[in-house]
């Protein structure tokens, strides 16, 4: 077996040719490394997501897109990857809906400030908490407007499933961290960018957990930052 040193790069390797290159299989690997559990992770911040008015970072093939338009939501996505980008695009117009999205950078958001009740991102990499994309979507946040972060889930139980995607997870420098270990990193760096009430969440489930992080833009927070130009 290869050891983890050499074994851990090359997987993070994959999963950069699955979101790019290899996103047309994204779906299968994703459902397979999660035992089938991928579609219920992604969705598991839907009781979360209230506002009329949305923003996901890093969309992805376009799931919780659907899922909330198809509630009648104004959602707009963005998303580094040009491959998921189409890969959104036709998923949503084969389910009638109209795609709102757009393909570029979360640290130069192509929105006007104060645009969103509520930003959000699943599974994002380490982009998510860079302080230009914390400063950006705090610029592009509704006052009192909401973040929310879904950084990592894991199976529950002992099964052979289980292990096998808790490894996999761990290899790639994945792991789900428990509430304590990303609790403080988190929410320093929400807190240094200007959000507020920063809130970390264990959401259970019958056969996963996942974490979820909620931040506040303050109602009175001042906001002189134009907006950028569009991608």
């Amino acid at each position: 077996m290869l050891p983890v040193k050499i074994l851990a790069p090359l997987l993070r390797f994959f999963y950069r040719l699955l979101y790019y290159e290899f996103a047309w299989s994204y779906d299968f690997v994703a459902w397979f490394v999660s035992a089938g559990q991928w579609r219920h992770w992604v969705h598991s911040p839907l009781p979360y997501l209230k506002g009329e008015t949305l923003l996901e970072l890093g969309h992805g093939p376009g799931h919780l897109q659907i899922a909330l338009a198809a509630q009648g939501r104004q959602i707009y996505g963005l998303d580094l990857s040009p491959f998921m980008n189409r890969q959104a695009r036709r998923r949503l117009k084969r389910a009638q809906l109209t795609p709102r999205l757009v393909n570029g950078y979360a640290q130069r958001l192509p929105f006007p400030a104060n645009s969103f009740e509520q930003i959000f991102a699943t599974f994002p990499s380490e982009y998510i908490l860079h302080p230009a994309t914390l400063a950006e979507t705090l610029r592009t946040l509704k006052p009192g407007g909401e973040f929310l972060i879904l950084p990592s889930a894991k199976l529950i139980g002992d099964s052979l499933p289980a292990r096998i995607s808790n490894l996999l997870f761990y290899l790639t420098g994945q792991a789900h961290p428990s509430p304590t270990d990303i609790h403080q990193p988190a929410v320093t760096l929400l807190q240094r960018a200007g959000f507020a009430q920063v809130e970390i969440k264990t959401l259970q489930h019958s056969q996963f957990e996942a974490l979820l992080i909620i931040a506040r833009k303050p109602a009175g927070l001042p906001n002189n930052l134009s907006a950028p130009s569009a991608v």
